[in-house]
């Protein structure tokens, strides 16, 4: 829609951590056919609040000599774009 961020909307008030991780390993069995790694550490996304998993292989950026990770490639756009803004 014009005018909005292409953003998935925030659970973070109805899911706890734990339903949350156990939801991202449902989501990425299923992507990959493989389950998912454990101990892998939750996140939260600077530009949008979301938890995300800290995982090397998904959006991520190095600002100030810290590793950032990103619900998507959006998030990590508008990040490197304006890092001040976050």
């Amino acid at each position: 829609m014009k005018g909005y961020l292409p953003l998935m909307p925030s659970y973070r008030a109805e899911l706890s951590d734990a339903q949350i991780e156990s939801v991202l390993d449902e989501l990425v069995a299923r992507r990959t056919g493989a389950p998912p790694a454990k101990n892998v550490e939750l996140v939260t996304d600077p530009v949008c609040h979301l938890r995300v998993r800290a995982e090397p292989t998904g959006p991520h950026a190095t600002h100030e000599g810290r590793e950032l990770f990103f619900c998507s490639e959006q998030c990590r756009d508008a990040f490197v774009a304006a890092p001040a803004r976050y």
